[in-house]
């Protein structure tokens, strides 16, 4: 499946492309990081960073002037963390899906983020492996979870 570009047309671009460009914002406390991620997604010619914010509060004003289909939401921040966040998110819009980068490898983390329906949650110190798959899995209406900590899950869950 090619999606909206025939076979032809992805061999002579040379790649796969996307119909159209994933406009997203990054909502990340740590404003080199938030940065980088930036400099990182926008290396990509079909990801456009359509703003940056440093908690949950500025996300939501943020989003009132956007439709983003994918928002990059860290967990540790102030005044609203990315799990409030994102449950509000999902309660107010449930199309634009969350994908979080975090530091947190506790389970209970985990299974609070995907109790409130994000589609992907990836550890920061695993971004240059699991960034892009990640969102291309999510931009195709599927999930993402750190291989690692995803595992960690199912194992838990055996117990």
């Amino acid at each position: 499946m090619f999606g909206c570009h025939t076979e032809i047309d992805i061999l002579q671009k040379g790649k796969d492309s996307h119909c159209k460009p994933l406009s997203l914002p990054i909502v990340e406390t740590n404003i080199f990081l938030r940065r980088l991620l930036k400099d990182i997604l926008q290396e990509k010619e079909d990801l456009h960073v359509i703003g940056e914010a440093g908690d949950g509060l500025e996300l939501i004003d943020l989003l009132g002037s956007s439709n983003s289909p994918l928002v990059l939401l860290d967990i540790s921040m102030p005044k609203l963390n990315g799990i409030e966040a994102a449950c509000q998110l999902k309660t107010n819009s449930p199309q634009v899906n969350v994908l979080i980068p975090t530091m947190h490898e506790e389970l209970e983390y985990l299974r609070e983020a995907i109790s409130v329906g994000v589609a992907g949650y990836i550890l920061k110190e695993d971004l240059s492996t699991d960034l892009f798959p990640a969102i291309e899995e999510i931009r195709r209406k599927e999930s993402y979870f750190s291989p690692r900590l995803y595992g960690k899950l199912c194992e838990s869950g055996k117990k």
